[in-house]
């Protein structure tokens, strides 16, 4: 999916619904590469997928420290909730990956 998104090079797209499934993709995948290149052609690390999920919360629940150290580094991140008012950290706590 994310070559597929990538291919396409378009900041629509790469911003879009598929850019965020993409994103989710190269995280569930454990591929910082290519969700470094989905941040870099655009896409939006803090915005949630339309079911919901977000980037950061979803490298630490599968608990993939760089990928976590790149979502961290942007500090918007660190205090973000979730729709259920949950932060990253109430993830890192929550699933005992408090080293992330």
């Amino acid at each position: 999916l994310f070559d597929k998104v990538l291919a396409k090079c378009d900041a629509e797209v790469v911003k879009g619904e598929t850019g965020k499934a993409a994103l989710l993709a190269s995280i569930a995948n454990n591929a910082p590469e290519k969700m470094q290149m989905l941040l870099d052609k655009g896409q939006d690390p803090a915005a949630a997928s339309a079911q919901g999920e977000h980037a950061l919360i979803k490298a630490i629940q599968l608990g993939f420290t760089p990928i976590v150290e790149i979502l961290a580094a942007n500090k918007q991140l660190i205090n973000m909730q979730d729709a259920t008012g949950q932060s990253p950290l109430d993830f890192a706590i929550k699933t005992r990956r408090v080293q992330v």
